[in-house]
């Protein structure tokens, strides 16, 4: 198989802003800087399995049938995209 990624001319950014958190050397927190949004990262586990079911059935309901790309979906966008 392969990937392939087009990007298009006033696409949104990939980049993701995130809060930098400063430790010292105890690991206290020394401080926090934020670039426009207020994010800190967690791991999958600690995030409620209700919120994860709720995105996939907002954002992706096939999640689990197909192998990372909804080809059917994507031609569906694809379609509104060109008729709109």
């Amino acid at each position: 198989g392969f990937i392939f990624f087009i990007w298009l001319p006033g696409a949104p950014s990939l980049e993701v802003k995130q809060t930098t958190t400063l430790y010292t050397n105890s690991g206290e927190i020394l401080g926090k800087h934020t670039y426009g949004q207020n994010r800190d990262w967690v791991a999958l586990s600690e995030i409620s399995p209700y919120v994860i079911q709720g995105t996939l059935a907002t954002e992706d309901r096939n999640f689990y049938t197909h192998n990372g790309f909804d080809l059917k979906r994507i031609a569906s966008a694809l379609m509104v995209d060109i008729t709109h």
